[in-house]
């Protein structure tokens, strides 16, 4: 192996030795056979139950979302088991963005005539677990 002087090949077994010395042999791997059946935690930053005027929030509402002008919906999710996979946004039953972050911006700016909309947030983790979240918020733009 060392017949003669070859500083790469030198080189690179060192790195090898060096690289078992400190994580092991890699055909053992590194997890454990551990079931994972928490869905993701999901947050819905915006909108939340304000009355907004083109993106900026106004003021509290108790019970309703109002948007004036258009705004960008953020959302995020974690899941600190196997990590998040997927995250969807539907507006009134149809698919509007779908992301593999973890964290979900997009700029929402269809006509509306003040009407009802529902917004469903879905997360899914790496094994299939899925969180839901929806929102009702009244929109009027033109």
């Amino acid at each position: 192996m060392f017949t003669s002087y070859d500083p790469e090949w030198i080189k690179r077994c060192y790195s090898t030795l060096l690289g078992y010395s400190l994580y092991g042999d890699p055909a053992l791997g590194m997890t454990v056979n551990k079931t994972d059946t928490t869905p993701p935690t999901l947050t819905l930053e915006q909108p939340n139950k304000y009355l907004y005027i083109k993106g900026s929030p106004i003021f509290s509402s108790r019970h309703v979302s109002v948007i004036l002008g258009g705004i960008v919906v953020k959302a995020s999710a974690v899941d600190n088991e196997t990590g998040v996979a997927t995250m969807e946004l539907w507006i009134d039953g149809v698919l509007k963005n779908t992301t593999d972050a973890n964290r979900l911006e997009w700029f929402w700016d269809e006509t509306s005539i003040l009407q009802k909309h529902i917004l469903k947030l879905i997360a899914i983790d790496t094994v299939g677990n899925s969180f839901e979240k929806e929102h009702t918020v009244w929109m009027f733009n033109i």
